[in-house]
């Protein structure tokens, strides 16, 4: 029997989109999954679009919000053209943005259960080190005090795009599909839920996958193969997650992650409605099934 039911966002920038664009295609044929959805994980863009959905907000207005704003949030820091000294976008238009959207709402006054990662570069602890951070509205603890709009900025700090802002950065470096990090909290009995696996129904939802490989059988990496190492990286933060909730859960597990062929970029403002028709012409027919089962 399924006691706790989490929608699972990954990062990706404006391809938060495709995530919308999913959820509007399944909300279509299921009226109520968001609403009967117990938590709402993300990271970087999913982390904002999980907060904006928990805080009430409707599919159509997080739409709204991406595809008016998209060019002031991607606002380029002309100081910093080439990205090699700064970071290439200012963040003082998110900010504004965020500020806007969610005002002086803290975790704790949002109507759902969220976790959103985000990395913590001075953490205060002795000895000191960065570590992962995962911003949550479990129990009672510290971070329900914490603004929305902060914690929005906090997880979506992408190095090289943003700024960091109050020492933390975006997620997606060490979990950009948070999924097993929200299994992880929700299991956590410090937080009086007393949950098991068999308990747990997760939908995940990814940005998009572009086709990537490197040719050959062997390789000799070096610097000049930077790029290459952290796009695997960072893929591997989406594939690893994917893999331990699948045993975990089992079939009460489910991913959608639609195959981006044109590998579109997290900046690409100017293809908006390519990335909503990718979210929206992606067959969701054995997910509608498995919502039915499950959620």
């Amino acid at each position: 029997m399924t006691n706790f039911r989490i929608i699972s966002l990954d990062g990706g920038g404006i391809k938060g989109l495709v995530e919308i664009a999913l959820l509007k295609q399944l909300k279509e044929r299921v009226p109520s999954v968001i609403e009967d959805a117990d938590m709402l994980a993300g990271t970087s863009t999913g982390g904002i679009v999980a907060l904006c959905l928990a805080s009430g907000m409707s599919l159509d207005t997080t739409m709204d919000l991406y595809e008016k704003e998209a060019d002031i949030i991607f606002q380029r820091n002309w100081r910093h053209f080439l990205g090699l000294t700064g970071a290439k976008y200012k963040n003082d238009g998110l900010k504004k943005i965020a500020n806007r959207t969610f005002g002086d709402m803290r975790l704790g006054d949002l109507k759902k259960k969220v976790l959103i990662a985000s990395f913590d570069l001075m953490c205060e602890h002795i000895p000191r080190r960065w570590k992962p951070k995962f911003f949550h509205n479990f129990g009672d603890n510290k971070d329900d005090s914490l603004r929305v709009a902060d914690v929005a900025l906090y997880t979506s700090a992408a190095p090289t795009y943003f700024p960091s802002v109050d020492g933390f950065v975006d997620g997606g470096l060490m979990a950009n599909n948070p999924s097993m990090a929200a299994l992880c909290q929700a299991l956590d009995d410090r937080y009086g839920e007393s949950l098991k696996p068999d308990d747990v129904a997760m939908l995940s939802l990814g940005t998009g996958e572009s086709y990537s490989y490197i040719k050959g059988p062997n390789h000799n990496f070096g610097m000049l193969s930077v790029g290459k190492i952290v796009n695997i990286l960072l893929s591997g933060t989406e594939l690893v997650p994917h893999y331990q909730c699948g045993v975990l859960l089992g079939d009460k597990y489910m991913r959608i992650n639609p195959i981006d062929a044109e590998n579109i970029q997290m900046d690409d403002i100017d293809r908006l409605q390519e990335l909503i028709e990718l979210g929206s012409k992606e067959p969701v027919t054995r997910a509608v099934r498995w919502l039915g089962k499950n959620w």
